[in-house]
């Protein structure tokens, strides 16, 4: 003889608070990113994202055959190295130091 089923009705603030903790989850998960999204988000080709990798610019995370790279740790990248419309001579200012620091073994582009 089979056992009686025991069903519980959900309420709507329970299909709520449900809905809550899986999209909390899904944005956890969206938070890294393929190589091709990573590729999309800054408008980036492939080779160009490897070789920031190869060179330590832009963590990563490796699994299996697969790279993984954080949306934040791409973004603080990309504010890092944002430039304001501020006039010729800051422009050259950052570029030069940015020479100076990558002839001294640092890893900025």
């Amino acid at each position: 003889m089979s056992e009686p089923l025991n069903l519980q009705l959900v309420q709507s603030k329970d299909l709520e608070e449900i809905k809550d903790a899986l999209k909390h989850l899904k944005e956890e998960n969206e938070a890294w990113l393929s190589t091709s999204e990573a590729c999309k988000l800054i408008g980036m080709e492939r080779r160009t994202l490897y070789r920031y990798r190869m060179k330590g610019l832009l963590p990563f995370a490796r699994i299996n055959e697969r790279v993984y790279y954080k949306k934040e740790d791409i973004l603080r990248y990309m504010r890092k190295h944002y430039l304001r419309a501020e006039g010729e001579q800051q422009r050259q200012e950052f570029f030069k130091r940015q020479k100076t620091e990558a002839g001294k073994g640092g890893k900025h582009v």
